[in-house]
């Protein structure tokens, strides 16, 4: 798991859904978790709606060999309510963590974690 060496700033529920997304142990994802522990909260936007927790790397990190992509196929239950999200990844580093609320219209309050799951549609 991936919880180890990681910035203190991330909250429980950004280290459970980032664990997921990059637990696979392909050259990419080993890259994204070496820029992941190293890096700086450059801001975090709540908006409501949902977040977006944008992380400022190193200039001397190793990067991707893709320049832009996105991770995006975890999910969560968050107090009863469904919520997705996608990890952008821009010019070979990790960029921003988007949250969202799935079919509802507001991002879940209190923020009670009941499961993290890949994202499965129908």
């Amino acid at each position: 798991m991936l919880r180890a060496g990681l910035p203190e700033f991330l909250t429980v529920l950004e280290i459970a859904v980032l664990s997921l997304l990059l637990e696979d142990d392909s050259s990419e994802n080993r890259i994204l978790r070496t820029q992941l522990a190293s890096c700086s909260l450059e801001s975090r936007e709540r908006n409501g709606y949902g977040f977006f927790t944008n992380f400022k790397v190193d200039d001397a990190a190793p990067r991707c060999g893709r320049s832009d992509f996105e991770l995006g196929d975890a999910a969560a239950v968050i107090s009863d309510q469904r919520c997705g999200f996608i990890l952008f990844v821009r010019e070979g580093t990790i960029s921003f963590l988007e949250g969202y609320p799935l079919g509802g219209d507001e991002w879940p309050s209190p923020e009670n974690i009941e499961k993290v799951t890949r994202f499965r549609s129908c």
